[in-house]
């Protein structure tokens, strides 16, 4: 059965209530670009751990809302 367009393929294997796109609803596309560009960039720059994938979104978003340097928006 294919999967739905907004459902991601491993949808099964991600834990309740850490799906991303239901953290971004209320941002702006900006916003939710921004923190999915640094998102990648932090987990590119850890060697692309997939043990980690909670905490660089959680730092990609704090940085982006902080509106901090290190997220390559000021």
């Amino acid at each position: 059965m294919p999967h739905s367009s907004r459902e991601p393929a491993n949808a099964g294997d991600t834990p309740p209530g850490m799906q991303q796109e239901d953290k971004l609803q209320g941002l702006s596309r900006w916003e939710r670009e921004r923190i999915r560009s640094r998102a990648f960039a932090l987990w590119r720059d850890a060697g692309f751990p997939h043990t980690q994938r909670r905490d660089h979104w959680g730092l990609a978003q704090l940085q982006v809302l902080k509106n901090d340097p290190a997220a390559g928006i000021s």
